[in-house]
């Protein structure tokens, strides 16, 4: 499939080319027809681009604020952990495991041979 701008050159080049040849004429479609379809679509390519624009824009914005808001979700985190301790239900509440939650570690038996 073609892209847009392709698309819209081949457009550009065939409408220049209709308006040299006058005598050029097609049964079901007339070169004003054409242009107003090519001015649609062109108009249209320019929208969505300012549009990709403006979603870079916000997609940055938000991820500097999610960067930020996780900064400040581990620094509340830390804060609870300090002022209640490890092992309190607040650490739990936040979303932290307490310290009596986690599994001791296992040893591995190596094989005896």
């Amino acid at each position: 499939m073609a892209t847009v701008s392709q698309v819209l050159e081949d457009a550009d080049r065939i409408l220049a080319t209709w308006e040299g040849n006058s005598d050029f004429s097609l049964a079901t479609m007339t070169k004003v027809q054409m242009t107003v379809k090519r001015d649609e679509v062109r108009s249209k390519a320019a929208l969505i681009e300012q549009k990709r624009v403006e979603l870079r824009g916000l997609t940055e914005s938000l991820t500097d604020e999610v960067k930020e808001l996780g900064q400040m979700n581990t620094r509340a985190k830390s804060g609870f952990r300090a002022i209640y301790g490890p092992d309190s239900p607040q650490v739990a509440q936040v979303g932290i495991t307490r310290t009596s939650d986690r599994k001791p570690r296992t040893r591995k038996v190596k094989p005896t041979e």
